[in-house]
């Protein structure tokens, strides 16, 4: 399979379909904005996020405005994510090691293996892909690489993910390889009934070849 042709008809698709969220419109290097998002984006969709992330964000801009808040008034934005008691744990643990000045590349290792890799992704720009549950259902059926366990990536993982990064165009964003796999996951490539007869990457998928083979 020509792993660029794959990439270049889903960056296509992407151009013309992509979701408008506030945080992809930020050019931001902040781990706290980077990092908090991508707590509040665990476990839930990207439209309910959407709906607190500007709310949230102006409400505690950095960690010392989060850590001398009220935590009723923190979990009460937080509400409408889902898992509001586990994000506010897990924004405060994100606080506190920012707030000491003790946050690296290495201290990302004290999030699950999403939020690092996107960390590792966005904050230093790595050749890496976070996997999450429908992203790893198209690389699934797409590739047919499956991710024994998302919650930690094996060293060929990694190293199949960073061959993809690897095969954008030069004038391409890292990260937007990322956005594309989560919108085509979420708007075509769905759980129970794909959308195959309109897939623009039919032609490349196994899953589509295997299925129409039993038919």
């Amino acid at each position: 399979m020509n792993k660029e042709v794959v990439i270049k008809k889903l960056l296509d698709w992407w151009d013309k379909n992509q979701r408008k969220f506030p945080w992809r419109e930020l050019d931001e290097s902040s781990p706290w904005v980077v990092l908090g998002t991508a707590i509040l984006l665990w476990k839930t969709k990207a439209e309910n996020v959407a709906k607190v992330h500007e709310v949230f964000f102006h409400k505690f801009p950095n960690e010392k405005s989060f850590l001398t808040s009220p935590e009723i008034q923190v979990k009460n934005l937080l509400k409408p994510t889902g898992l509001y008691n586990r994000k506010f744990l897990m924004l405060k643990k994100l606080a506190h090691l920012l707030d000491s000045s003790s946050f690296n590349q290495e201290t990302l290792s004290n999030f699950g293996q999403y939020i690092r890799n996107l960390g590792r992704l966005v904050l230093y720009d790595e050749n890496i892909i976070p996997v999450d549950t429908p992203v790893s259902r198209l690389l699934i059926r797409l590739l047919d690489f499956k991710v024994k366990n998302i919650r930690r990536l094996s060293p060929y993982e990694e190293t199949f993910l960073g061959e993809l990064v690897r095969k954008l165009p030069p004038h391409r964003k890292k990260k937007v390889l990322y956005w594309a796999l989560v919108d085509f996951a979420d708007l075509m490539c769905l759980p129970k009934k794909p959308l195959c007869a309109e897939c623009p990457l039919k032609e490349e998928c196994n899953f589509y070849k295997k299925k129409n083979k039993t038919q």
